[in-house]
């Protein structure tokens, strides 16, 4: 069976154009497989691969009509996406991918890794030296997921530092899949956004659980290992599909 047959959550019927995040916190999801744990854990699957998808592709239309893509040409410096190291690289391959399709425009990439280790009073984070040039460009910093905001704020600062330094500075933007507002610790926010999620750990799709399962073609909960530390139960299965409600869709 296809694995998208396996979805029956109503996720799948949403319009995923909204320019605005699709809250998906409450979202109840009775119909959402439970993977067999002989494979890879015990992990309810709630975003499929078309929800995926189809998300990236509004996603990538948003960049293109809203950012300063519109306006560049091949002659300009070309834009610059920046993914931070290192769940990003599946979603920034597929959206680069999307946004090739939507404007035949000439791009760049580059990666960067911000590593966390324990300061005096708190866990801090280091982002590595910046070394590409960034002059006069748009760089569109990718993420798949955003937890507290911290990491995302981070490069963005480094970057911005690095700009104030040009004559000629560049237009910063981020872009994440997910994001998790119940644990938000910054007041800066992505440029675009795909999903508002719960607060609980999330694997598939370039998210891991100890350098596995990254390559899942979905997004789930890890049931074993989640924010709270407990196993996450299952509501029981319904025989009629719950409404679903997307908090800024029109």
């Amino acid at each position: 069976m296809p694995i998208n047959a396996l979805f029956n959550n109503g996720l799948d019927r949403i319009d995923m154009s909204a320019q605005e995040p699709i809250d998906i916190r409450n979202q109840a999801n009775p119909k959402a497989f439970v993977v067999e744990p002989s494979l890879i854990g015990n992990v309810e699957a709630v975003i499929s691969p078309h929800t995926i998808g189809r998300r990236v592709s509004a996603l990538a239309e948003h960049i293109v009509n809203h950012s300063i893509i519109p306006s560049l040409d091949r002659h300009s410096n070309i834009p610059l996406f920046v993914g931070i190291l290192d769940a990003s690289f599946i979603f920034l391959a597929d959206l680069i991918r999307e946004i090739t399709d939507l404007k035949n425009l000439p791009y760049a990439t580059e990666f960067i890794r911000a590593k966390s280790y324990a300061g005096e009073e708190r866990q801090e984070l280091e982002v590595e030296e910046i070394t590409f040039d960034i002059r006069d460009r748009l760089v569109i910093v990718v993420d798949t997921i955003m937890d507290s905001g911290i990491t995302l704020a981070s490069v963005v600062e480094s970057l911005m530092k690095k700009a104030d330094k040009l004559t000629l500075p560049p237009t910063i933007q981020s872009a994440v899949l997910l994001s998790k507002p119940d644990k938000w610790a910054v007041s800066s926010m992505p440029t675009y956004t795909g999903f508002w999620v719960s607060d609980k750990f999330l694997i598939g799709y370039g998210l891991d659980n100890n350098h596995t399962s990254r390559g899942l073609p979905f997004i789930g909960y890890d049931l074993e290992c989640n924010l709270t530390g407990e196993v996450t139960e299952l509501e029981p299965e319904s025989e009629e599909t719950d409404a679903v409600s997307a908090e800024g869709e029109s």
